[in-house]
C-alpha cells in the first residue's frame, strides 16, 4: 500500500501565508486597505532586522563559525529569529503571545521557540552567548523590566554579549500612539492626555525610559553598557539636527 508523504511548504508559501495574515489582522482593527498594505511590507521587510544582527556581530567580534547560541527575548513573529538563523546555529526564541509563537516556529522552523513570560526564561544559567530583544522592554512595567533584565543576565554566558533596542521617553511622535509628545508626561497623566487625541479607541501602554534610564537599567544588573541614539526608517534625517532627541535607543550589553 502507497503511503502518501506530506507535502513540504516552501519558504515562499509561508511568507504569502504571513503576509494574508498581517492584511486580515489590520483589517480587523479597522484599517484602511493602503494602511493595511503598508503595515504588511513593514514587516515583511527583514532589512532592520539584517541590520541589528550585523551591528551585534560587529559589536561583538563574535566568530559565528564556532557555532554559538542565541536568544531572542520576545521574538514575536519571528523575523529576528530568521535573520539569527543565518548567522547561529542554535537559534532559541521567547514570546508570550502563543499566535505569535506560532507564527515564529512556522517562519524560523530550525529554532526552538517556547510560549512563556520572560520573567522566567526556561533555560539554564549560561546557556547563551548573544541575547536580543526589540520592541519589548517598554511593554513591561517598570519593576518588570528589572526581573527581564536579571534573567537576561543569568541566561548569558560570561563574556557574552547582548543587543536591546527601546524607545526613547522623549519621543517627538509617541511611535505606539501616534500621538505628539505622548510619552512625556508621568504615567499617571499620560493615559487621559493620549486618549484625548487618538483616533481610535486603543490606548498602547507604555513604560518608556530615558536613555541614561535604560542604560541604568542593565548597568543596575551588571552588564557594561554602550548605547546609541536610534532612528526609525523616514527619520533617519533627524540624526544630523542635534536638538532632535532620538525615536529609540540602542543598547549593547556584555556580561563581564
Amino acid at each position: 500500500m502507497d503511503i502518501k508523504q506530506p507535502q513540504s511548504i516552501d519558504s515562499q508559501s509561508i511568507e504569502e501565508q504571513f503576509r494574508n495574515f498581517l492584511l486580515s489582522q489590520m483589517k480587523n482593527q479597522g484599517s484602511s486597505e493602503s494602511k493595511q498594505l503598508a503595515w504588511a511590507q513593514y514587516m515583511m521587510d527583514t532589512s532592520r532586522q539584517k541590520k541589528i544582527v550585523q551591528d551585534l556581530l560587529n559589536y561583538s567580534g563574535i566568530d559565528t563559525i564556532n557555532r554559538h547560541k542565541a536568544l531572542d527575548i520576545g521574538c514575536g513573529l519571528g523575523s529576528l529569529l530568521i535573520e539569527l538563523q543565518a548567522h547561529f546555529v542554535q537559534v532559541c526564541g521567547i514570546d508570550i503571545n502563543e499566535l505569535y509563537v506560532e507564527w515564529s516556529r512556522k517562519r524560523a522552523p530550525n529554532a526552538e521557540v517556547v510560549c512563556g513570560n520572560a520573567k522566567k526564561i526556561p533555560w539554564s544559567d549560561e546557556s547563551f552567548d548573544v541575547v536580543t530583544s526589540t520592541d519589548v522592554f517598554e511593554h513591561i512595567d517598570y519593576d518588570e523590566q528589572k526581573i527581564v533584565a536579571s534573567e537576561l543576565m543569568r541566561v548569558l554566558k560570561p563574556g557574552g554579549y547582548g543587543i536591546v533596542i527601546v524607545p526613547n521617553r522623549f519621543q517627538i511622535l509617541d511611535e505606539h500612539n501616534k500621538v505628539l509628545f505622548g510619552t512625556w508626561l508621568p504615567t499617571v497623566k499620560r493615559e487621559p492626555y493620549v486618549k484625548f487625541f487618538l483616533k481610535n479607541n486603543y490606548y498602547n501602554q507604555c513604560w518608556e525610559r530615558t536613555g541614561s534610564g535604560w542604560k541604568h537599567l542593565f548597568e543596575s544588573q551588571g552588564f557594561q553598557v554602550g548605547i546609541e541614539p536610534y532612528y526609525m526608517k523616514g527619520w533617519n534625517f533627524l540624526k544630523y539636527a542635534l536638538v532632535i532627541p532620538p525615536n529609540r535607543y540602542k543598547l549593547y550589553l556584555k556580561k563581564m
